[in-house]
């Protein structure tokens, strides 16, 4: 949209509501929540303990709610490596198999708390963008469970290259979104409607493929604080060559016009082509 002032015209980022803007996610759609990016100063300023989240949370929660520590905040051998320069769209993190994210708060918000429950759970998007490797195990990518029988949510990408989304409640339930290519930076997105029980998933594509996702009944809350690069705490790990250049989440069910909002503005986030 053009608006005139008092220089002449220029570009107003609109989002879906109609308002005006953050140049982040949060300006591309209403509902994010956080948008983390190692290609964004204001995210990682190329040294510290913390990835900041650069949204304004559409949950009402604190901006730095969503801020996460690399890895314990406390232990080095637990810290993904930043690699490349500050606010340069080639930077990423780098993984050696033990190293992950932690939410810096410690404790999650009601948002990630809930998102996987059947009662009082929300609708919810998450979108990964990262270069996976062929290491033929399972590795985890983004966590609110800790272990067999524990509550909350989780990606991950399986030993076939194999990525899916899981929820675990009384019962475990999963949907697998295809397979990833290693190598390939890749854009993975993953949505689920609480109401018709519906996932849909982005691999690399405009086009979501959608699947019946009944999840599990359980009214309990996640079992961990949000944890980036594991699947549980000291368990299937990213490995080694894995690179992340961003993670972001939402409170609502997307359709492909939304997922393609996102693909496009991290498409010029990064300058490369997701789809």
């Amino acid at each position: 949209m053009l608006t005139e002032c008092g220089y002449g015209l220029r570009r107003t980022q609109m989002n879906i509501s109609g308002a005006p803007a953050s140049s982040y996610l949060d300006g591309v759609l209403a509902s994010t929540v956080f948008d983390l990016d190692a290609t964004i100063a204001a995210s990682y300023p190329g040294s510290g303990l913390t990835w900041a989240n650069l949204a304004t949370p559409a949950d009402g929660a604190a901006k730095t709610a969503y801020d996460f520590f690399l890895g314990d905040g406390v232990t080095a051998t637990t810290y993904p490596a930043f690699s490349g320069s500050a606010g340069n769209s080639a930077a990423y993190w780098s993984f050696d198999g033990g190293d992950y994210f932690d939410l810096k708060s410690g404790a999650n918000t009601p948002f990630l708390r809930d998102a996987h429950k059947t009662t009082g759970g929300s609708d919810f998007w998450i979108a990964m963008a990262y270069r996976p490797v062929d290491g033929g195990v399972t590795q985890g990518l983004f966590t609110t469970t800790d272990g067999t029988g524990t509550a909350g949510f989780r990606t991950e990408q399986l030993g076939a290259e194999l990525i899916q989304l899981v929820q675990r409640g009384a019962a475990t339930t999963q949907t697998n979104g295809g397979n990833v290519t290693p190598g390939t930076d890749t854009l993975y997105i993953a949505t689920h409607n609480h109401a018709t029980n519906m996932t849909t998933h982005w691999r690399n594509s405009l086009t979501g493929s959608s699947v019946s996702h009944t999840f599990s009944t359980t009214t309990t809350d996640a079992t961990r604080a949000a944890r980036i690069g594991q699947r549980t705490t000291g368990n299937s790990p990213l490995l080694s060559g894995n690179r992340l250049y961003a993670v972001a989440m939402g409170n609502e069910y997307l359709d492909n016009a939304k997922a393609a909002s996102i693909i496009a503005h991290l498409n010029a986030r990064h300058g490369r082509t997701y789809a």
